[in-house]
């Protein structure tokens, strides 16, 4: 007699929940420390670019495992982003999506800009000049980022990585999610983005999109708070 034999295709996806659901409670259970025009505190930093890193990462492997149970001819696009773009356009989440892959390029690959600025006598530093080194960046970048202003032209997502904080870690999540709902619609709910649930801020089993909710109340809060100290 013949032993059963089972399907199984490996994605690590929904492995990353659990280590985005720590660092996310670690970086919102302490206080916005601020920012200059160069950097903002470093645990701030750390914890938002490791958040946002992994949920980006995150997105591409489920963008990956719906190329593997897709039924369309785009699945032989070897790239997860080149596979999203074929299989999903027209996608009013195209240029957020290839904006987040921008950003996790920052992170991963370090961009690295040079800056000269001058301290003020309330040792406040004033940027004098601001330019990305030659060897950052690549088509995507040049299509996504605003140099001038430092941030991608539709999400205002900061690309500079000393100044990554937690607005842009609610900004990935708000986008890393939608991007979830959308693939997942499209491929007629197979995606497996059903309980992606951790523990945060004390609470236990909670899922991502109520995360996403906590954070945004939280973020508003926050940047009242701080126009109200510089307005």
């Amino acid at each position: 007699m013949n032993s059963p034999v089972t399907r199984y295709i490996s994605s690590v996806a929904a492995a990353f929940v659990g280590p985005v659901m720590t660092l996310l409670d670690r970086l919102f259970t302490t206080p916005h420390p601020g920012a200059t025009d160069v950097q903002t505190g470093a645990q701030e930093n750390g914890y938002s670019i490791s958040a946002c890193l992994l949920l980006v990462v995150m997105l591409e492997a489920f963008i990956v495992r719906a190329k593997m149970i897709t039924q369309s001819a785009a699945r032989q696009e070897r790239q997860a982003l080149d596979f999203f773009r074929a299989a999903y356009t027209p996608s009013p989440l195209l240029v957020d999506v290839e904006e987040l892959f921008v950003l996790r390029d920052v992170i991963a690959h370090n961009h690295v800009w040079h800056i000269q600025f001058e301290t003020t006598r309330g040792r406040w530093m004033k940027v004098l000049s601001r330019v990305v080194d030659p060897g950052s960046g690549d088509k995507k970048w040049r299509a996504a980022v605003d140099v001038a202003s430092g941030v991608t032209r539709k999400l205002k997502l900061k690309v500079q990585p000393t100044m990554i904080d937690r607005y842009d870690v609610a900004v990935v999540l708000d986008t890393v999610l939608a991007a979830l709902v959308f693939i997942d619609e499209k491929e007629g709910g197979r995606l497996g983005i059903v309980g992606l649930r951790g523990d945060f801020l004390g609470q236990q089993d909670v899922d991502l999109w109520e995360v996403q909710s906590q954070m945004r109340c939280a973020t508003g809060k926050i940047g009242n708070r701080i126009n109200r100290e510089h307005g």
